[in-house]
């Protein structure tokens, strides 16, 4: 990689792969800092199996591309070949500060932050095979109860109702399924022992 400036694009939200790959045709170095998430797997009860994870690209900023090019110049260029394609992937160029505008570049300490955590693989919390009325879950970083778990008393639509300690009493607790995972018997003996 060169020492040429990185520029933000504003392109056109769910094509910024193909901005990417559009403006790499017309000679630029392009980039769309992504992440892989893992998709919700379905569970199957007539096999009684999981499938395996699949995962698909999503970008980090979802309606940007980063482009680099020598000039600021080269960048209303590019701007403008791309305004004469059939279809309008990339509108304009987003100024450091966040506002529209003539470009600045990105800051170089961005662009490595960038490439060190683009492509990593994020696998999703959620519970594949449905939680069941007994089962042991433990609440996800991501919620308020972080770290507690708790037997599963009943089901909703969209969660399952807890006993867990709040403020120092027992409360009933309704808790989406997204942050609930379920407990397995091994780990549960561990943990008792």
């Amino acid at each position: 990689m060169n020492n040429d400036p990185w520029f933000v694009l504003v392109a056109t939200p769910q094509l910024e792969f193909k901005a990417e790959s559009a403006i790499r045709e017309r000679g630029y170095s392009a980039v769309v800092p992504f992440e892989e998430k893992q998709l919700r797997a379905q569970y199957s009860r007539k096999l009684n199996t999981v499938p395996e994870p699949k995962f698909r690209k999503m970008p980090l900023f979802r309606g940007y591309t980063i482009v680099q090019a020598e000039h600021q110049d080269d960048i209303g260029q590019l701007l403008y070949q791309m305004s004469r394609a059939p279809r309008r992937l990339v509108s304009n160029v987003l100024r450091y500060d966040g506002k529209y505008g003539p470009p600045s570049p990105l800051p170089p300490q961005c662009m490595e932050y960038l490439s060190e955590i683009s492509g990593r693989r994020v696998r999703s919390n959620l519970e594949i095979a449905p939680l069941r009325i007994g089962d042991v879950a433990r609440i996800a970083s991501e919620h308020a109860f972080a770290g507690q778990q708790s037997t599963v008393i009943s089901k909703t639509k969209t969660g399952a109702k807890m006993l867990l300690e709040v403020l120092a009493s027992m409360r009933v607790v309704e808790i989406q399924d997204r942050y609930l995972q379920r407990v397995e018997f091994s780990e549960q003996i561990r943990q008792s022992a």
